[in-house]
């Protein structure tokens, strides 16, 4: 729900996420009640900023490129993989990874964990949290 490089930004539904691939409705909820959280953690904390690390980012990347591994979408030609004949770099083979599909519960259960380690992979103000993935 956050990438490295934008801080304070939350994407309860955006790329990589769970609501595309489950009853999007359900997603979103999902998605805003993690993100409502984690704001809470950081309001509790006294923290103004926010921002993942390039190292959860990575691993997290990794992790969704790992589920479509074993999806027969990788090969179709959509917005799911990204194609785009009309646009230079996104032709066929060039598999870009928006969609989560571990489904919702393995979703849930990530942010779960994410959030009962105390957000590692997220700098709180400066404080670097961080554990293995």
């Amino acid at each position: 729900m956050m990438v490295h490089g934008f801080p304070n930004l939350l994407m309860p539904a955006g790329p990589q996420s769970g609501s595309a691939s489950t009853n999007y409705p359900r997603g979103i909820e999902t998605g805003v009640n993690g993100c409502t959280d984690f704001l809470q953690h950081v309001r509790r904390r006294g923290d103004t900023r926010f921002e993942a690390t390039a190292e959860a980012e990575a691993r997290w990347t990794a992790h969704v490129v790992g589920m479509y591994s074993m999806m027969l979408m990788r090969k179709a030609k959509g917005w799911f993989t990204g194609y785009n004949s009309n646009v230079p770099g996104h032709e066929e083979g060039k598999v870009r990874y928006f969609v989560y599909n571990g489904g919702a519960p393995k979703y849930v259960e990530r942010i779960e964990t994410i959030a009962a380690r105390g957000y590692d992979g997220v700098v709180l103000d400066g404080a670097r949290v961080e554990t293995a993935a």
